[in-house]
């Protein structure tokens, strides 16, 4: 037997760190990590920000959608009655409407292809690598005059036209 799987990206799971809000296509950074909250799974949440120019090394992908932490009940009985069973409770992240808050989650592109919030001012052609602009958490152009040890967020996909977003490939460095 044999299956195939296929993902448009790789994601984990961040909780807003920082007093700005997240939204969609947020440029974010870390900012340290929780133990694990879902119980046995063992994974660790990383705490992010909103990503400017005073911490692009610590780029670490672009938020997708906010998630909420969702806690369900079951027994462990048979289904025909639960007498003698236990109650577990299982508790997962789901997607979510709206957009993070302080101590709010998110699911973030670590690698793969995501949009991304763009300076509208910027001219950014297919192919070029992208960083931090400003104190938005918007991408722009790496130039020449930058340091070297600025972070890059990916490669663009596209031109962004004067688009307030744009398709990036995310691949943190």
């Amino acid at each position: 037997y044999g299956s195939n799987v296929t993902t448009r990206t790789i994601n984990s799971v961040g909780r807003n760190n920082g007093s700005q809000r997240l939204e969609s296509g947020d440029i974010v950074c870390l900012s340290g990590y929780e133990e694990d909250v879902l119980g046995e799974s063992n994974i660790p949440i990383i705490k992010v920000e909103k990503a400017d120019i005073n911490n692009p090394e610590a780029v670490i992908g672009v938020v997708e959608y906010k998630v909420s932490l969702k806690e369900e009940t079951e027994f462990s009985g048979t289904e025909e009655s639960t007498t003698g069973g236990e109650e577990i409770t299982r508790k997962s992240f789901r997607f979510d409407e709206g957009n993070a808050n302080q101590g709010d989650y998110v699911s973030i592109v670590v690698f793969g292809p995501a949009d991304v919030k763009v300076d509208s001012r910027e001219s950014i052609q297919t192919g070029q690598k992208l960083t931090v602009s400003g104190n938005t958490g918007n991408a722009r152009s790496i130039k020449s005059t930058d340091n070297w040890t600025i972070g890059i967020l990916g490669k663009a996909l596209e031109d962004s036209n004067g688009k307030d977003t744009m398709k990036v490939f995310v691949n943190c460095k």
